[in-house]
């Protein structure tokens, strides 16, 4: 896969992307063996040597993770008002890991983890029809129209948000529902507003799934490595992660 000259120097660990670009500009890099000042270079990382100052730049290693976020977590690597974050879990990772995408602080459930910006972008843009899969307990019972509504959506917060799938899992005492929903485009807080608009407060949010990965055996606070197969059903399996037209 091609990349910018940039972009590979950045990942690579060599500096911010600004930094970057000012060192390809004063000519302190290499491509096969000739000056390039030019940031926006495509390159093969795999096939073309790259150098800085006649050190040669390596191809970053790719980590790819899965980590079971606990209610009252933020998901960020900090905290400005010094609560809880994702960061507090990853310090034993490699430098560069970051959260794709974001799950409510109240929610639990699964976020996925990587140093790959191209993989994370797929999987958070939603032209890619990647799902992430929630369990939600509600108030009440809700009926066959609201899950309608629902599935069929509607313009809140000026923009149009629906669940692309819901089903009831299992009625329990006390006045509560189980349900399964499939979101591909998720807003802020859009279950949580869906189910109190029609009267049904969500009680518990928990993410199982995104795409084919799910939490697997991972307990509360536990992250796993994706194993290959998982990893590439996000970069463009056959069933998921293939871009609409």
């Amino acid at each position: 896969m091609l990349l910018r000259l940039n972009k590979f120097l950045s990942r690579a660990g060599i500096s911010s992307r600004r930094k970057v670009e000012e060192i390809i500009k004063s000519g302190l890099v290499k491509v096969n063996g000739a000056i390039c000042r030019e940031p926006s270079k495509k390159i093969d990382p795999e096939k073309d040597i790259v150098k800085v100052e006649g050190k040669r730049v390596a191809p970053p290693k790719l980590y790819y993770y899965a980590f079971y976020k606990p209610k009252e977590v933020v998901s960020t690597l900090s905290d400005p008002e010094g609560r809880k974050c994702i960061g507090d879990f990853v310090k034993n990772l490699p430098k560069g890991i970051k959260p794709v995408g974001r799950l409510d602080y109240s929610s639990e459930g699964l976020i996925l983890l990587t140093n790959d910006g191209d993989w994370a972008q797929k999987i958070q843009h939603p032209r890619y029809n990647i799902k992430k899969i929630y369990y939600v307990k509600v108030q009440g019972r809700p009926d066959s129209k609201a899950l309608e509504k629902w599935k069929k959506g509607w313009f809140f917060d000026g923009k149009f948000q629906k669940m692309e799938y819901v089903k009831k899992i299992s009625e329990t005492k006390g006045n509560h529902t189980w349900l399964e929903i499939h979101l591909i485009q998720g807003y802020t807080h859009q279950i949580k507003k869906m189910c109190a608009y029609l009267g049904y407060p969500a009680e518990k949010i928990k993410r199982i799934g995104i795409g084919k990965i799910t939490l697997k055996n991972l307990k509360i606070g536990e992250i796993r490595k994706l194993d290959e197969n998982e990893i590439k059903l996000l970069k463009g399996g056959k069933n998921e992660g293939s871009r609409k037209n």
